[in-house]
């Protein structure tokens, strides 16, 4: 398994909302915003809402693609969290948070960032 020991999914937290406190009104870790956990959440001084998610191996960051949420369709069908955040049932941004070098960035989807940090 492709883990990072050096780094835990606390310390990849504190450090971003070190990095971004001065610009958020709300900063929360841990909880339920959405369908699903958010590592972090942020909300801006305007409520601009950003999930910061914490990935520490390439099978917990892979198996996040195929999360299913407790957000129901019209048709009562589940989706998938990539599909409710792209249907803008989620925050405004979105960003993975991994070591340097752990997640090749081209797996990464096209709408969501990326924040690297020192292994």
């Amino acid at each position: 398994m492709e883990t990072n020991p050096k780094l835990t999914a606390n310390q990849a937290i504190h450090s971003v909302w070190s990095e971004w406190a001065k610009s958020c009104q709300i900063a929360a870790p841990n909880g339920y915003f959405y369908a699903w956990e958010s590592d972090l959440l942020m909300i801006s001084k305007t409520g601009f809402a950003t999930e910061y998610e914490v990935k520490l191996s390439v099978q917990d960051f892979k198996r996040d693609a195929k999360k299913v949420c407790n957000i129901v369709n019209y048709d009562y069908s589940r989706i998938n969290k990539f599909d409710a955040i792209l249907q803008g049932k989620g925050p405004n941004r979105f960003f993975y948070v991994f070591p340097k070098g752990l997640i090749d960035p081209n797996q990464v989807p096209e709408w969501a960032g990326i924040v690297t940090g020192k292994q």
